[in-house]
């Protein structure tokens, strides 16, 4: 399931807004990166879920279009928006720690 990494590195921003807490988003969307070969980030706040995916744009993009399968069952997804971020280096994805504090 892992794209070449022939194409750039990109890294985009996600948010992920609807019932996605609680429900085992965060590890989904691990195993998902891990599917895929991305890095980056993901994090409850209290908008949904923020995620920040970075590796090649095939994989970036697989990740994106893959997302909604991968969402836990009891996930009910309300929109995903999306959007470039400056490149920082991940090659695996954290499970960061929840936040109050993220505005977007």
């Amino acid at each position: 399931m892992r794209p070449r990494a022939s194409s750039p590195v990109t890294r985009r921003a996600v948010r992920v807004r609807g019932t996605v807490q609680g429900v085992g988003f965060r590890p989904a969307m691990y195993r998902l990166a891990k599917a895929v070969g991305v890095g980056g980030l993901v994090r409850n706040d209290r908008h949904g879920v923020w995620l920040e995916i970075e590796g090649s744009q095939e994989a970036v993009a697989q990740f994106i279009k893959a997302l909604p399968r991968a969402a836990p069952p009891s996930a009910r997804i309300e929109s995903v928006a999306t959007w470039e971020k400056e490149v920082r280096g991940d090659r695996d994805l954290v499970i960061a720690a929840s936040t109050d504090d993220h505005s977007t």
